[in-house]
Parts: C-alpha cells; structure tokens; sequence
C-alpha cells in the first residue's frame, strides 16, 4: 500500500518526521538588540528563522531542540552558530551580542516557522 505523503502521516518513502502539535509563522524587522524575544506561546522544538533583503531570500538559520542552548545552523554555509537563537517556553530569543549578528541585522527583514 503506498504511503500517504501529505494526509496527517508522518512517513515518506520511509523517513519518518515528528508529527506537530503547533505551527506559528511571524516576521520582525532586524534591529541589533541584544537578548531580543520573540513570543509564539509555546516552546519550539523546530525554528526557521530566513533573512530577506528587499524580497529575496537570502539565507535561513535552523534551530532544532537537540542544539545546544543557543546554537543554530546557517543555511548558506552549513556552520554551526554559537549565541544565535535560544529556545523559550513561550518562544524564542535571538542574541545579536555574539559573534553571529546575523539574526538580527539592523533594518533587515527575517521571516520565521515555528514548530511544536
């Protein structure tokens, strides 16, 4: 019997993903502030959180539950960033004090998923 791909399973051609309780989707306007937190009502455990200029995609940081506190992974180069994006039990927060600003650069767009 085929698999279901996109009717409430959780398996494709033999992958398995977790299934969502929640999803929320937002979108905040860089600013530089350190420690800035972003409220969805529940804790994550998945986040894509994607920079935009002037309407294109530019490059997303993923965030999963099994990460240290703050790490997150950068799409453009695959590398691991250390004090990037924190999970929270009603959100997540990003810390633009690191050596990875690049969460919260001033007056660039991000869009960002979240999910339970």
């Amino acid at each position: 019997m085929a698999e279901c791909p996109w009717n409430g399973c959780n398996r494709i051609r033999g992958i398995e993903f977790p299934k969502l309780d929640r999803i929320d989707k937002g979108f905040y306007t860089g600013d530089t502030a350190q420690n800035r937190k972003i409220n969805v009502e529940f804790e994550p455990s998945y986040l894509i959180n994607y920079r935009v200029i002037l309407g294109t995609f530019v490059f997303a940081f993923i965030k999963t539950a099994n990460m240290t506190v703050w790490e997150s992974v950068s799409s453009d180069t695959g590398t691991r960033l250390a004090n990037s994006i924190k999970f929270l039990s009603d959100g997540f927060e990003i810390n633009n004090g690191g050596l990875y600003f690049e969460v919260n650069r001033l007056d660039y767009g991000y869009d960002w998923f979240a999910y339970k």
